[in-house]
Order: structure tokens, then sequence, then C-alpha cells
């Protein structure tokens, strides 16, 4: 074992004897991830609070006087409550359709309106609304009047200004209901919520984390491994590696090691460039919160990512193994890459983990299962472990082929 710790030992040299590669190899993934998440987080949070604090401008047509009022009654519960009630900022503007030029349609009309941005949304009563909505409580007429609402609900100006609308829609309806000697509602529902504390925390990440940690790891050791034999081959120094009277064995072994390493570290500077952005990106991400996770789920979650670099490292070195140059290595290494980021997506979009163990056993897959059920925290013990034995025996085959193909002269030596 002294002869693979050697071994390990040369291949973490190249980097951290190169403050170069240090960098660009453990730093800058991370930091760019940082950067571009923490800025995208800024973004659409700067987007977000412009919306919310830009004056509407709104078309009312046959507003009653009761709307006037639900504005007027939502204006002073914002002043008394501020935090409940946030402030309205929204012009309301009596329009007449018949004003309209050309007898263009009044949805015609209001669409370029609101993509000029000249106007938010407009909000149009039956004629003699509030007669109607007399005649309907008095079992009078059938049908209660219609109220149509114009909005643009891809443009964020335009969706805030619908928003604003249904509340004191909203507003008025309870008034009324009050004036008649009716309540608001019959019934408040009190939720209860089922699910426990680290299941609410767990879900956005247990979500997103399982996808990102995968790619990072396979992005990671991608060059890596690629670089560990086929590097070797394109530097001429392969024939000089393979006559040092150390068994292949232990060279299969050292280099093995020493990409795990290297890929769990360069992942783990884009995981951290991840977590260190969440504070700027609430917008993307909403509120996390990692700490509610045990010392026995944290255990288990470095388990999961040191298998991941050791299936993605296993799978890259059998690409540097066949192939005659890093490029090409990387080339045969891509297409593992691509599964392995496709597959990370499916459970993004379950709320189960399978129960069946069939799941778990699938390479790559269980993973990714295993690393989402852990965040979520519903992943059993025996599911655990068959990842983990599933996983080690996937990749001792896989290792032992590399160990074949490191000793064939035809593949170490081809031209």
């Amino acid at each position: 074992m002294k002869h693979a710790l050697n071994i390990v030992r040369k291949e973490l040299d190249k980097i951290f004897r190169n403050p170069r590669l240090i960098f660009s190899t453990f730093i800058l993934p991370g930091l760019l991830i940082f950067v571009i998440y923490s800025v995208l987080g800024k973004t659409l949070n700067s987007q977000v609070q412009k919306a919310n604090e830009h004056m509407s401008k709104i078309y009312v047509v046959n507003g009653p006087d009761s709307f006037y009022a639900a504005r007027d009654l939502y204006d002073s519960l914002s002043e008394a409550d501020p935090e409940t009630y946030y402030k309205l900022n929204a012009d309301f503007i009596p329009f007449d359709p018949s004003t309209i030029e050309g007898n263009l349609p009044l949805k015609d009309y209001l669409t370029g309106l609101v993509d000029e941005g000249q106007v938010d949304a407009l909000v149009s009563f039956e004629a003699d609304f509030k007669n109607k909505v007399e005649a309907f409580l008095n079992k009078e007429r059938d049908t209660a009047p219609e109220v149509f609402i114009y909005a643009n609900s891809t443009i964020n100006n335009s969706s805030v200004a619908l928003s604003k609308i249904n509340t004191l829609l909203g507003l008025m309806n309870s008034t009324k209901m009050a004036e008649i000697g009716n309540p608001p509602s019959i019934y408040t529902g009190i939720p209860v919520e089922l699910a426990s504390e680290e299941q609410t925390s767990g879900q956005m990440i247990g979500m997103l984390l399982p996808m990102l940690i995968t790619v990072f790891v396979f992005a990671g050791g991608i060059s890596v491994g690629a670089d560990a034999i086929a590097g070797e081959k394109e530097r001429g120094t392969i024939s000089t590696l393979l006559m040092a009277p150390v068994s292949k064995s232990y060279i299969v072994i050292g280099k093995i090691i020493a990409t795990i390493i290297i890929t769990v570290l360069s992942s783990l500077g884009s995981f951290v460039g991840v977590i260190a952005s969440f504070p700027n990106a609430k917008e993307l991400f909403g509120n996390v919160n990692m700490i509610s996770y045990g010392f026995v789920q944290y255990v288990q979650i470095f388990t999961v990512i040191i298998l991941i670099a050791l299936i993605a490292s296993s799978f890259f070195l059998i690409a540097s193994a066949i192939a005659k140059s890093t490029k090409e290595a990387t080339m045969y290494a891509t297409p593992v890459y691509m599964i392995a980021m496709v597959t990370s997506y499916f459970p993004m979009f379950t709320d189960k983990l399978p129960k069946e163990a069939g799941p778990y056993l699938i390479p790559i897959y269980n993973l990714i299962l295993g690393l989402k059920g852990i965040l979520l925290s519903n992943l059993t013990t025996l599911n655990f472990f068959l990842i983990v034995g599933s996983t080690l025996v996937y990749a001792v085959l896989l290792l032992n082929l590399v160990r074949v193909l490191f000793k064939s002269e035809q593949l170490m030596f081809q031209k």
C-alpha cells in the first residue's frame, strides 16, 4: 500500500505545487458560482422589489363607489399595519371605452398600451353594477354582475397590477357581506403541518442540491480523470511509470485515490460557492436552513459525495485508459457526464422516494435518490446501506476493468 500512497502523493503534487492549478481547480469554480448565483438573486430581488414599488396605472371602466371605497379602506389598513398590508401604490383612472378611436376592440387597444408601459391593467365593471349586485342578493336575477380584468401576466408591472385589483375586489366582497349582516367568510381553515421541521426546511434543497452536487462532482472530476492515464501517454511518461518496480494494481489504486481526492475537493469548492450564495439568492432558492441537520445526516451526505466521486472517477479512468490523449479521453468521458447530469434531474420533481429496493440499486441514480432522501430526512437505514453496498460493488467492477486496461500494452503504448 506504500507504493499506492506514493502514486497518490505524486498525483497530488501536480496540483498542490502549482498555485495556478490550485486556484483554477478548487477556488475559481466555487467563486464563479457564488458570483453568478448572487448576481442572479440580487437582480431578481431587485426586479420584484421594483415591480412592487412601481406606481401601477390602472384604468377603471364603470367603477362603482364600493370599489373606490375598498381602495380607501385598504390605504387606511396599510397605514395602520404596514407589515401586514403593503402599500397599494396604484393610480386608478376612470376610462370610457367609447373614446377609443377607429373602433378598435378594447382587448387589442389595451394590449398595445400595456406592452408600451402606458398603462398596467384595466378593470371593467358591468354598467349599473351596484343595482345589479343588489338584485342578485335579493334573488331578483340569477347571476352576479361580471368584472373583467385585462392584464398581461408576462409583464411584471401588469402582473402586480392584476394582484392589486384582485385584492380590492376581495375587500369589496367582504365589505358587502358585512353590510348585509353576513360574515366575510363562514369558516376559516386552520392548517396543521404534518411534515416535520426537518422535512419542510429540506424541501427546497432536497430538490436542488442532489442535482447540483452530482453535476459539480462529475464536472470537477472529468478533467482530472481524463489526464490521469491519457496525460501520461501524451507526455510520454507512461513507459517510465510502467517500468517502475511497482505493481500495476498499486498504480491503479493510487490513481483512483488521487482522482477521488481532487474531484471531491473541487466539487466541495463549488458546493461552498452555492451555500455561500443562499443569503443573496433567496428569490432563487427560497429560505434555506442547513443547520437543522444532525451529525449523522452530514456523515451520510459526505459518504454519498465520496461514492459519487468514486463512480465518476472510475468511469473517467476507463475513458483515460482507452484514449490516446487527454482531449480524446475527455471526449469519451463526456457522454457519462451528460448521462449523470440528465439522471440528476429525474428526482427533482418527485415528492416521495421509491419504497421498493430496485431504484436504490441503479448506478448514479441511486446516489441522487440517497442525497434527496437524506436532505428530506426520510431515507431509511436499509436503503442507505443498499446504496452504499451496490455502489461499492459497481466501483470494484469498474476499477478491475481499469486494472485490466492498464495492463494492456497495446492500449498503453498506442500511437
